[in-house]
C-alpha cells in the first residue's frame, strides 16, 4: 500500500476548490475550466509560490490574477 491510499491521510481534490473559486469571476464553464487548468501549471512549475501563506490564500491570489487575463479585467476595474 502506497502512502497516498493510506487512510491516515485526508482526501482532498484540488479542482473542486479551484472551480469554486474561478466560478467567482466568470459564469462560463470552459473559462472557469482554463482558469483552474492554468491554476495548476502555474503552480506545479512554481511550488515556491504556495510557501509562506496559508495554501487556500496562495491559490485565490494565483486564481485570481489568472482570471483577470482570461476575462480581460484591467487592474482599474
Amino acid at each position: 500500500m502506497t502512502l497516498l491510499q493510506h487512510s491516515i491521510l485526508p482526501k482532498f481534490e484540488i479542482r473542486p476548490a479551484l472551480l469554486k473559486m474561478a466560478a467567482h469571476f466568470s459564469p462560463d464553464e470552459a473559462v472557469t475550466q482554463r482558469i483552474v487548468e492554468r491554476t495548476i501549471s502555474v503552480t506545479c512549475d512554481d511550488p515556491a509560490l504556495l510557501d509562506g501563506r496559508r495554501v487556500n490564500e496562495a491559490l485565490f491570489r494565483i486564481v485570481l490574477v489568472i482570471a483577470r487575463e482570461e476575462v480581460g479585467w484591467s487592474a482599474k476595474q
